[in-house]
């Protein structure tokens, strides 16, 4: 019976591996040669933190299933075609030799079609500072960069360069003053990581200048943790092109605090480098139909009138064919408000996550609040949104905070009462920015008087009500 079952190949009776393609072979191969890590158990628990998310997982913690799945592909010819395209259909591409001959090898291999997205990781340890680039960025992996056309179903890039914030040289950066654009040449020769990322920058747009109409790229990209570094190649125009061929644009910045309280936002080089959001990435976005954006909550941005408050990045722009777009992290404010009104003809999706309103003074900023972002989107008739939400990692009654000792004990019973008299009514978060340490917290005083007001949620259900008819008349349309 046993024989039967590999009817028609003696040696794969004998040894199933051996009739694996070399492309299979390196991702075996790679699986079996990694080491453990010594200290695994020791991060399992700081790996949930995002301050040591630097660190790069192995293969067999980020995709548990694979190396199962590669085992029975080994079995027979069917399971290994059926189980091909969820083997191959996420890749990670780290900046090592070893990496960039398993995915070359892949990519001229049978199963290259299978690959839809390819995460690029590109780490440079902080002792390799100094290092030649060649040991940071081998010419293989710039040889996978440039050539993503070899897989012809690839839909998906990310590119992240992570990197130990807590070392001395990236710390006395983060203090200095100014950002310098014109300087980023000289660094990147001087700074091997800084290196790193403008050789790698440079090899992925590389792509998208010298295609060919036969040739597909991936029109989904996403930049995750960008580090707020410059890049020579974000002022080129060959990066303006990458950009203006893309469809889904995700953009997040590198979560950073300094251990003893003062976040990212409080550093002057990062408010000086937040200014260039719309001209390096938002403004070239001719094409994106899908678009998010998420600052980090170390770097709320928009001007709600907080301390540290700092422009969005899209004040001055316009993406004419966008279609849906997600923010995480922002604080509501003029800019985002109009961003939203200039795309009221196309927009179908609106969704914000962990975003807040200021209850600051509006002469100190351009602050909006809940309700008049509402009242405002309806106003203006967006006849395409079918779909609008807003969440937060707390629940509604954590940002309420009824329980807190110094609470107005007839305040919090008003509000207690309104809760069990309008189960159904929600309430809209407001924050307050520490003016020293530029941390956000929840300003759950103006949280509960606003909820008592409820103009928030008469607004919230107006918006509501106007993307419920967008909905109908969506399916009447598709049925006529």
């Amino acid at each position: 019976m046993a024989r039967a079952a590999y009817a028609g190949s003696e040696d794969q009776h004998l040894s199933p591996l051996l009739s694996l393609g070399i492309d299979v072979w390196y991702i075996v191969l790679d699986i079996l040669r990694e080491e453990p890590d010594p200290d695994e158990d020791e991060y399992e628990e700081e790996d949930e933190d995002p301050d040591s998310a630097w660190r790069p997982k192995n293969v067999s913690r980020t995709r548990p299933y694979l190396a199962d799945f590669i085992s029975l592909s080994t079995t027979c010819k069917l399971l290994r075609e059926l189980l091909a395209p969820s083997i191959f259909a996420n890749l990670e591409l780290y900046n090592t030799l070893k990496s960039a001959r398993s995915i070359a090898a892949i990519s001229e291999g049978r199963h290259a079609a299978c690959v839809k997205t390819l995460r690029y990781v590109g780490i440079c340890e902080t002792n390799q500072q100094n290092s030649p680039l060649e040991d940071v960025y081998p010419p293989e992996i710039n040889k996978v960069l440039s050539n993503l056309h070899l897989f012809s179903s690839l839909d998906k890039l990310v590119i992240e360069f992570p990197f130990d914030y807590e070392d001395n040289l990236l710390f006395e950066y983060l203090q200095d003053d100014i950002f310098v654009p014109e300087d980023a040449p000289q660094e990147e020769r001087e700074n091997t990581w800084r290196g790193l990322m403008a050789a790698s920058f440079r090899a992925i747009v590389s792509n998208y200048t010298h295609s060919s109409s036969s040739q597909r790229l991936p029109l989904s990209v996403e930049i995750r943790d960008l580090n707020i570094f410059m890049v020579s190649v974000f002022t080129d125009e060959v990066f303006r092109t990458f950009l203006s061929q893309l469809k889904t644009f995700h953009l997040s910045l590198r979560r950073w605090d300094n251990g003893v309280g003062w976040v990212m936002i409080t550093q002057r080089i990062f408010r000086d480098f937040s200014h260039y959001l719309g001209p390096f990435f938002f403004h070239h976005l001719a094409a994106v139909e899908d678009f998010s954006f998420d600052p980090q909550e170390t770097a709320p941005l928009g001007n709600g009138g907080q301390p540290y408050c700092e422009d969005i990045g899209l004040r001055h722009t316009t993406l004419p064919k966008l279609r849906n777009i997600t923010l995480n992290n922002v604080i509501l404010c003029e800019e985002l408000r109009d961003f939203l009104i200039r795309h009221s003809a196309t927009l179908e999706s609106i969704t914000f996550w962990d975003c807040f309103a200021s209850d600051e003074p509006r002469e100190y900023g351009e602050p909006v609040d809940w309700g008049e972002l509402f009242t405002t989107l309806t106003r203006e008739c967006f006849p395409r949104l079918t779909d609008f939400e807003v969440a937060w990692k707390q629940s509604e009654l954590q940002m309420l905070e009824l329980d807190r000792e110094w609470n107005d004990p007839e305040q919090v019973q008003q509000v207690r009462d309104k809760l069990d008299r309008e189960p159904d009514s929600k309430a809209f978060p407001y924050c307050e920015v520490d003016c020293k340490y530029g941390v956000r917290y929840s300003d759950y005083t103006a949280t509960q008087i606003a909820f008592l007001k409820g103009a928030n949620y008469q607004g919230f259900r107006d918006l509501m009500a106007m993307v419920e008819g967008n909905r109908t008349q969506d399916k009447l349309v598709c049925k006529d």
